[in-house]
C-alpha cells in the first residue's frame, strides 16, 4: 500500500514539473491542486538546493527519494 502512494506521489511530482515546462495558467484547478499537493515537499528541498541558473532540481532530487524508499520497502 505504501509503495502505491509512493509511486502515485512520484507520477504527481512529474506532473508538476511537466506544469513547469508547459505554463499552464495558474488559475486552472488541475494546475492548483497539483501545487498544493505538492508544494510542501518540494519547497524545503528547494530551500537546501543552490539555484542552479534558474533551473528547478529539487522534482528530480524527491523522485530520488522516492524511488530509494520504494528499494528499501
Amino acid at each position: 500500500m505504501l509503495k502505491l502512494v509512493l509511486n502515485l506521489y512520484g507520477y504527481i511530482i512529474i506532473a508538476r514539473a511537466l506544469i513547469t515546462w508547459l505554463n499552464p495558467s495558474p488559475f486552472n484547478p488541475i494546475v492548483q491542486v497539483i501545487c498544493k499537493i505538492t508544494d510542501p515537499v518540494l519547497e524545503p528541498v528547494r530551500r537546501v538546493l543552490p539555484s542552479f541558473g534558474g533551473l528547478d532540481f529539487s522534482p528530480m532530487v524527491v523522485l530520488a527519494l522516492i524511488w530509494m524508499l520504494n528499494a528499501m520497502l
